[in-house]
Order: C-alpha cells, then sequence, then structure tokens
C-alpha cells in the first residue's frame, strides 16, 4: 500500500542512486580483485568455488564440500569471498571465507536466508 503512495519516479531515483553507491564500493576493491577472478563451476562433479589468475591461467579450488557452493563475490576489500551454500540441510545460507578458501563461516541460519 505505502508503494502505491511514492511516485515511480523517485523509486526509481533511490535505486539508482543505490546501484551506484554498490558500483563505487566495489570499484574501490585492492589489487586482487583485479588480479583474480572468482567463479563457480561444477567441473569436478559438484558446484564449487574457484579463483584464477585473469589471464586464465592458476586456477584453484577453493571450497570442498558436497553440497553446492555458488554465487561467489569478492569483499570490497578484498580479502574474503562472500558465497552461497545449501550446507545447512540443504537450506541456502550465506557464508564467507578467506581469500584462500580458509575459515568458512556462516553468516545466515535460518530458513529464508
Amino acid at each position: 500500500m505505502l508503494l502505491k503512495l511514492i511516485p515511480r519516479s523517485l523509486l526509481f531515483a533511490a535505486l539508482c542512486l543505490c546501484l551506484t553507491r554498490v558500483e563505487m564500493v566495489l570499484s574501490q576493491g585492492p589489487v586482487a580483485q583485479e588480479s583474480q577472478i572468482v567463479f563457480t563451476s561444477e567441473r569436478d562433479g559438484n558446484y564449487e568455488i574457484y579463483v584464477m589468475d585473469a589471464n586464465g591461467k592458476s586456477i584453484k579450488r577453493l571450497t570442498h564440500h558436497p553440497m553446492a557452493d555458488g554465487q561467489a563475490v569478492w569483499s570490497p576489500d578484498g580479502t574474503r569471498i562472500a558465497f552461497a551454500s545449501d550446507r545447512n540441510e540443504g537450506n541456502i545460507q550465506i557464508f564467507i571465507m578467506d581469500s584462500n578458501g580458509g575459515n568458512p563461516t556462516r553468516l545466515t541460519d535460518g530458513v529464508w536466508d
């Protein structure tokens, strides 16, 4: 009901402002983000997270879990990677890990997280 009272142009302007802010934060990351790419692949039979050099060489698998891991993104400072996984009994949760794959930590703990 409240959304019907707000002009669409105002909502669009707010969305553009938010997206611009996100792009600015992501573009201010360190060299690690410029020199490496984080991606998801099922090349080993299960969706896992990998990194590789920007030139496509030195591919390294970071996750090793029987459940699917994916949707990986660098943290703004380039020291961690956030990702989604259904490791929690099939419920998709958000995790973070070090940029080398160490110290995976679950951030969320709910059915709809």
